[in-house]
């Protein structure tokens, strides 16, 4: 059987990404493994030409999910001491993976909403296209009232 030293969770404080962590800290409690959040600040689209400028549109939002994650962070740290955050700027998919070639986890334990259909075209799928291009295996989870 498969050891995991080394679990990668993306957290973007969604509910599926909520069930994803859960699942990543029952495993990491279970295989002794280290877990290191990753949070991906991604700028809305409809904020982009409002006039504003980055700091006033990005600083306040960078400040609020920066709290989350340490919340998030301090919670998980009472059942996993190995824990660590990262933060990263940039469309959420390809700062997952380059951080996956980066830092080599063993692991990657990600919600997914599951969407099908024209919702997944118009939105997209950061959890598909980690699953189809990460060199590592990836679990995707959905919420619980989602399943």
């Amino acid at each position: 059987m498969t050891k995991f030293a080394n679990i990668l969770v993306p957290v973007d404080f969604g509910a599926p990404s909520r069930r994803g962590l859960e699942l990543a800290v029952d495993l990491a409690r279970r295989n002794g493994a280290r877990l290191t959040l990753l949070h991906v600040f991604d700028v809305p689209v409809s904020y982009a030409g409002m006039g504003l400028s980055p700091t006033e549109l990005l600083a306040p939002m960078w400040d609020a999910e920066q709290e989350e994650l340490d919340r998030v962070l301090a919670k998980v740290r009472d059942e996993i001491p190995e824990v660590s955050r990262e933060t990263a700027r940039g469309v959420p998919w390809r700062e997952i993976l380059a951080f996956i070639e980066q830092r080599r986890p063993d692991l990657v334990v990600m919600g997914t909403h599951g969407r099908h259909g024209v919702p997944r075209a118009l939105l997209g799928s950061v959890a598909e296209k980690i699953v189809r291009l990460s060199p590592c295996p990836v679990l995707t989870v959905r919420a619980e009232d989602e399943a």
